[in-house]
């Protein structure tokens, strides 16, 4: 595993906690990562802009592709075909154990998980909203369940909901903007999942596999090519560390609500 620091202040982060008031809860509410080095929390993870580059063989290890095929698009990793909108090409949809996963340690000393988002879309119509995102721990790889609970949360089977961008009172969503990042292959969003949240959510079991699932196009629609979630591998690569953190404060205590936009057709 790889392990790095971010320098993030706690100074920052009092700060904030003291100057901004909480926001009340809404029914949807919005993070905007379409300008280089935006970043935020949601839900407990910190997410980041990136314009990752190169993402080529032995840098990143791709483990799922969403095919393009409709507006809104959805899969998780697996080598089953026609599970959602999975690829068919078992190379880049497959499992993926913990132990691959590289990890980071903020400033305050606390672990997260690391994961890279690769998105496309049109030029003429950058903007892609990332609806949803469920991991899970399970000791099951490469299943071929396609329905959810009550809840909206993906039925996996043996398997362990560790985190949802959803909360129980906010339909949380990202804006992506493809035009900061574009062409396949070029990195557009880390998402940092605290390490702690796969710990508790183990139940004493031995789960050694990580399922992502995610949806997209809800808000923004898809226009074009394939989203890919993949693992840096290369010690060498540079990962840009978040800036000031100007969203830090609005991302501990809640986010900005905005009202929901719908692509037209």
């Amino acid at each position: 595993m790889m392990n790095r620091t971010f320098r993030v202040s706690i100074r920052i982060i009092a700060l904030a906690l003291a100057l901004c008031p909480a926001l009340p809860a809404a029914a949807d509410a919005t993070l905007e990562l379409t300008n280089p080095g935006d970043a935020g929390w949601v839900s407990g993870a910190f997410f980041q802009q990136t314009s990752q580059h190169p993402t080529g063989s032995g840098v990143i290890h791709s483990f799922v592709q969403i095919l393009s095929n409709r507006d809104e698009t959805s899969a998780y990793n697996t080598t089953h075909n026609n599970v959602f909108d999975v690829g068919p090409s078992n190379q880049h949809n497959h499992e993926i154990t913990l132990s691959q996963v590289p990890t980071y340690t903020f400033d305050d000393g606390t672990v997260y998980y690391q994961f890279l988002l690769d998105i496309n879309q049109s030029a003429r119509e950058a903007y892609l909203s990332l609806d949803e995102i469920q991991i899970f721990l399970s000791d099951t790889p490469n299943q071929s369940v396609t329905s959810f609970d009550s809840d909206g949360v993906l039925d996996l089977v043996d398997a362990s909901l560790v985190y949802r961008l959803d909360t129980a009172t906010q339909d949380n969503w990202i804006r992506l903007n493809y035009l900061q990042g574009s062409g396949s292959g070029g990195g557009d969003m880390f998402a940092y999942i605290p390490a702690g949240l796969f710990e508790a959510y183990s139940g004493g079991y031995d789960f050694d596999y990580v399922y992502v699932y995610s949806a997209f196009g809800h808000n923004y629609r898809n226009t074009g090519g394939f989203e890919e979630w993949a693992l840096l591998t290369s010690t060498e690569t540079v990962v840009p560390e978040p800036a000031t953190l100007t969203l830090l404060g609005a991302g501990l205590l809640g986010l900005a609500v905005v009202r929901r936009k719908r692509s037209s057709d």
